[in-house]
């Protein structure tokens, strides 16, 4: 497994999922809706290359992905939103935004001690994003705006905290290391600690005391 420490990928992880989700808007605006999935096994694999949790966090991913599957084609049916051009389904476009935003789920751990500034967190760039689609013309919220936004910020508030739930249960079918989950507590039932080195390996203690001293004072003649 190729080491790389957790600021260096909170670094990779934010621009992965900057390029890629503009990859996915841009080019779904441009006529080009291929051009974000195209990208996205680029980003998903150095993700998973450099990711000390790589099953866990593969496994993440693809749930995550169903999941937004699912979440945005829910939302466009009962009308919260509509994609431009129409479509009844979630498109593989929107989808990657999903995915790549898992991405960015190990560096948000920190703020897991913080429970209102998570909420703010996803109750905030949620909808941000879609409304970014919307200045790109390729979505549209349902009039009058601001009760879809506000409905839309208290879906992700609560999706924020369910999804490291989801995160939490993939990483726990695959335990690793403890130093793994930085800034998150780790049951100790379900993290195996890694192998002692060769040469770190300890050696059993010797007694002292395993022979009992003998009297050297002279018996009686």
């Amino acid at each position: 497994m190729v080491k790389m420490n957790y600021a260096a990928r909170t670094l990779m992880s934010f621009l992965s999922f900057n390029i890629g989700w503009w990859a996915c808007a841009l080019g779904a605006s441009h006529d080009h809706p291929w051009l974000g999935p195209a990208v996205l096994p680029l980003f998903v694999g150095l993700h998973l290359y450099y990711s000390p949790t790589r099953k866990g966090e593969c496994l993440f991913l693809i749930l995550l992905g169903a999941i937004g599957f699912v979440i945005d084609t829910i939302f466009i049916h009962v009308g919260l939103f509509k994609l431009s051009p129409d479509g009844l389904l979630a498109p593989p476009w929107l989808i990657g935004t999903w995915i790549l935003l898992g991405q960015t789920y190990e560096s948000m751990l920190m703020m897991r001690k913080t429970p209102a500034l998570l909420a703010l967190s996803g109750g905030f760039s949620g909808p941000f994003a879609y409304y970014c689609f919307e200045a790109l013309d390729i979505l549209e919220y349902r009039r009058p705006l601001w009760i879809s936004l506000a409905l839309h910020a208290v879906f992700w508030a609560a999706a924020t905290f369910a999804l490291f739930v989801v995160r939490d249960w993939c990483l726990k079918l695959f335990p690793v290391a403890p130093t793994v989950l930085v800034g998150q507590p780790v049951p100790t039932d379900w993290v195996a600690a890694p192998p002692l080195p060769a040469d770190q390996t300890a050696s059993p203690p010797t007694s002292q005391a395993a022979h009992p001293a003998t009297s050297s004072r002279p018996g009686k003649s």
